[in-house]
């Protein structure tokens, strides 16, 4: 399966990192509301972390012993961290983390997994994260869920392409529903989930899905 998504995905998911990766504004000021970041702890691993802004946030909220960025992104030009010796940064692709089992405490995926087309493939990669999670570890997931948007859109793969002057990047917009039935599927028990408006100013186009979930102590893998 990781090799058929890889197949299957790659174009889409090559515009979406260019997208990202000749953007480097973008999201720079990191997440508004920070709190989403309460439960994490220990060992954490972000996949998709993007340029990481919000670290400094992350260890002020959370009690946090190391952090593990990995994103495909870490090649841009314009990417230059300033990490410490508790941040890692791993240039790797999320279908297919190069991490042993069981290495993590906490995992966070914000904004990222609605950027896989295909469900197979999403599951694969939330099948990874619970493999990657020690017994008890914790998920901290988001998904952008907007009610009305003005934004050109394009039909592909299960979900759209939506375009700006900076280029394209792959949507895959999920229900509630949908996205806890996933999560189920994968291994998981749902501790919390609401909406979220990230910013107040837009709601309708900023509203988001947080979900909290553990690693089911039945997971085999």
């Amino acid at each position: 399966m990781e090799q058929e998504c890889g197949e299957k995905t790659r174009k889409i998911i090559e515009e979406t990192t260019g997208f990202f990766r000749n953007i480097g504004r973008y999201r720079s000021t990191g997440w508004r509301n920070r709190w989403i970041l309460k439960t994490a702890r220990g060992r954490v691993l972000d996949l998709g972390a993007g340029p990481g802004f919000y670290l400094w946030d992350l260890k002020a909220y959370g009690r946090v012993e190391a952090v593990v960025l990995l994103d495909l992104i870490y090649d841009a030009e314009w990417f230059k961290p300033g990490l410490n010796g508790e941040t890692i940064l791993v240039k790797g692709d999320m279908l297919s983390p190069p991490f042993k089992a069981s290495s993590f405490d906490t995992v966070l995926m914000l904004a990222s997994l609605h950027h896989i087309p295909y469900r197979e493939c999403r599951l694969l990669v939330l099948r990874n994260v619970a493999e990657l999670l020690r017994p008890g570890g914790i998920l901290v997931l988001t998904v952008w869920s907007p009610l009305e948007f003005k934004m050109p859109l394009e039909r592909c793969g299960d979900g759209f392409m939506l375009s700006s002057r900076d280029g394209k990047r792959f949507y895959y917009f999920y229900t509630l529903d949908e996205l806890l039935r996933d999560l189920g599927e994968a291994g998981f028990t749902i501790l919390e989930h609401r909406y979220f408006i990230e910013n107040p100013s837009k709601p309708s186009l900023t509203r988001n899905i947080l979900v909290v979930a553990e690693k089911q102590a039945t997971y085999q893998g």
